[in-house]
C-alpha cells in the first residue's frame, strides 16, 4: 500500500516522532508478504493495531508457516528468516 517495507518503516518512524500510533493492514496476499509485514509491525514500538489477515482469504498459498494466530492474536514463529516453507 505504501511502496514496500522500507517505505513503511520510514512512515512508521515519522509517526513515532510525532507520537502517532500505527495500524498495519494488508490486501489479499500471500503469507510471504503477511509474514514480512508482521515482522515490520513488531519492530515498531508505536504499533497499536495489526490487521494482517489477507492470506486467510486465499484458496491456496505457495508457502506455509510464517506466523500463527491464536485467540485472535498473531505471533511470529521462531524459525529462521520469516519462518516460511515452500509448498509449490
Amino acid at each position: 500500500k505504501c511502496g514496500g517495507i522500507f517505505s513503511a518503516m520510514k512512515i512508521a518512524s515519522t509517526a513515532r516522532n510525532s507520537n502517532i500510533d500505527l495500524m498495519w493492514g494488508c490486501m489479499d496476499e500471500s503469507r510471504i508478504s503477511i509474514a514480512a509485514g508482521l515482522h515490520a509491525a513488531f519492530a515498531c514500538p508505536n504499533t497499536k493495531y495489526i490487521d494482517l489477515d489477507g492470506s486467510l482469504d486465499l484458496a491456496r498459498d505457495v508457502v506455509e508457516g510464517g506466523f500463527e494466530i491464536s485467540n485472535g492474536m498473531m505471533r511470529t514463529l521462531n524459525d529462521p528468516g520469516l519462518g516460511l516453507k515452500r509448498l509449490i
